[in-house]
């Protein structure tokens, strides 16, 4: 559950059972302190390792340049 509104939450555990993950996706490039204090607080309620977060400045999928020639 998340109180972010345009958030969901996912949670996998793996079939061995040895690991279980969260994934926090939204529609914004960056979310509201407010929303990812209550993650790291989900986070470290379940003892799992601290939160790998993306950088909001850089692009998801930055194209290569690619030199062409004749």
């Amino acid at each position: 559950h998340t109180s972010c509104r345009d958030c969901i939450l996912l949670s996998f555990d793996v079939e061995s059972g040895k690991r279980q993950h969260f994934y926090l996706f939204s529609r914004r490039r960056q979310l509201e302190q407010e929303e990812m204090e209550e993650f790291r607080a989900q986070v470290k309620c379940v003892n799992m390792p601290p939160l790998a977060v993306m950088d909001p400045t850089k692009e998801l999928c930055p194209e290569e340049e690619t030199e062409i020639t004749f």
